[in-house]
């Protein structure tokens, strides 16, 4: 059925087993899809993006809170400055 390294294999019949994902396909779906993010928006290192949501939330109850819409504003214009920027 699979033709990747056995342990890949195995990694992803037990996911499903699990019940994580209900077919293989969905697995690689979620995988490719964050690999996709990895690439767009930069890869975290473990529990990097869990530190930055509490640092968030805390500036929020420390600074005030604001909308979704501004938060998103936000992000974007961040993240075009990024991209941007001499490398």
């Amino acid at each position: 059925m699979w033709n990747y390294l056995p342990e890949t294999a195995a990694f992803v019949e037990d996911q499903v087993r699990r019940g994580a994902f209900s077919r293989p396909e969905e697995m690689i779906v979620a995988a490719i899809e964050t690999l996709r993010a990895d690439i767009e928006f930069g890869d975290f290192a473990p529990r990097e993006l869990d530190r930055l949501l509490e640092a968030g939330e805390r500036s929020g109850d420390e600074d005030g809170w604001f909308s979704g819409e501004d938060a998103r504003r936000a992000l974007i214009a961040r993240l075009e400055r990024l991209r941007n920027a001499p490398k």
